[in-house]
C-alpha cells in the first residue's frame, strides 16, 4: 500500500465543501464492463494513494484502532467496536461467542452506471453453530459489499463470502429484485476482491470476484447478473456478520471507484 502526504492529509480531517464539490464527477456512459481498462480519466480531485487508474480510492490508512475516514464512511453498526483500522486495512476481528455485526456505509452515493472494487483478506474464519440466513442454513458473513438507498437503510444488492454452520464455504449474491434465484456458490477463497457494477435500461447489477487470475463468478468471466429495481443514487455498504460461537478476522482494503459518478452530501 502506498502512502503519500496528500493521502494522510485527507485521512486526518474531513473534506470541506469545496473539496467535496470537486469530487462530484462523471465519466459518461459505460457498458462493456468486462473489458474496461486504460488510463485514469481527467478529474478535478486529488488522487488518493498511488494508484492513478481509479477515480476514487480509499486505502484505509490510519492509526491502529481508529475508525475509517469519517469523510467517506459512517458507522451503522459496530458491536463491541470490533471493526477498526489495523495494519492499514479496515479489519473486523472477534472471538466473542455472541452473534455480532458491523456495518459502515459510504457518505457518498453512486449515481447512474458505475463500477466499484474492494480487496478482502480472511485471516481466520471458523464454523459457527448458527448465524444469519441470507444465503444458507445459518452462517458467518466474512466479507460483504452491497448497496442501500440511504445510510443505514435496507440493504438492496450484495455479494459476500461466508461459511455456514455445516462448515461449507460459500459465495452468495442477491438484489432486491433477484432474477434466476439466489443460488449458493461453493468457494473457499480467503484472499480475493469483489467487483460490483450497475447498468441501466434495463436495470441490472453485475458481480464478480477475483480468482485464478481473472474476474469471474463461479468460473464465469462474465460474472453474475441480477435484475434490480434500483436506478437512483445508492450508498455502498461494507458489512460483517459473525455467527454464534464462531471466530472471524477479515479485512477490507483498497476500495476503488473504477467508473461512475460520486455524489457527496
Amino acid at each position: 500500500m502506498g502512502r503519500i502526504e496528500l493521502l494522510n492529509q485527507f485521512k486526518s480531517k474531513p473534506l470541506d465543501a469545496g473539496q467535496r464539490a470537486s469530487a462530484y464527477f462523471s465519466t459518461g456512459p459505460m457498458r462493456d464492463f468486462a473489458s474496461i481498462a486504460g488510463p485514469a480519466h481527467a478529474i478535478n480531485m486529488p488522487v488518493l494513494g498511488n494508484d492513478t487508474s481509479t477515480l476514487f480510492r480509499d486505502e484505509f490508512t490510519g492509526p491502529d484502532g481508529a475508525s475509517p475516514n469519517p469523510a467517506y464512511w459512517q458507522e451503522v453498526d459496530n458491536d463491541n467496536g470490533d471493526a477498526k483500522l489495523a495494519n492499514n486495512e479496515f479489519n473486523y476481528n472477534s472471538t466473542d461467542p455472541a452473534r455480532l455485526t458491523a456495518r459502515f456505509d459510504s457518505i457518498f452515493k453512486m449515481s447512474g452506471e458505475f463500477m466499484v472494487e474492494i480487496d478482502w483478506n480472511i485471516y481466520n474464519l471458523t464454523t459457527p453453530t448458527a448465524g444469519v440466513t441470507h444465503g444458507s442454513v445459518g452462517e458467518t458473513i466474512a466479507a460483504w459489499i452491497g448497496t442501500s438507498n440511504s445510510i443505514g437503510g435496507s440493504k438492496r444488492t450484495w455479494c459476500y463470502r461466508g461459511r455456514n454452520k455445516n462448515g461449507s464455504d460459500l459465495f452468495f449474491c442477491k438484489t432486491n429484485a433477484t432474477s434466476g434465484g439466489s443460488p449458493i456458490y461453493p468457494g473457499a477463497i480467503n484472499i480475493s476482491k469483489f467487483r460490483m457494477s450497475r447498468t441501466l435500461s434495463p436495470n441490472r447489477f453485475h458481480l464478480w470476484y477475483w480468482a485464478g487470475g481473472i474476474w469471474q463468478w463461479d468460473g464465469n468471466p462474465a460474472g453474475v447478473s441480477r435484475a434490480t429495481s434500483d436506478s437512483g443514487n445508492v450508498n455502498i455498504n461494507l458489512y460483517w456478520n459473525k455467527g454464534d460461537n464462531g471466530e472471524l478476522n477479515c479485512s477490507f482494503d483498497n476500495f476503488k471507484v473504477i467508473q461512475g459518478t460520486l455524489v457527496w452530501p
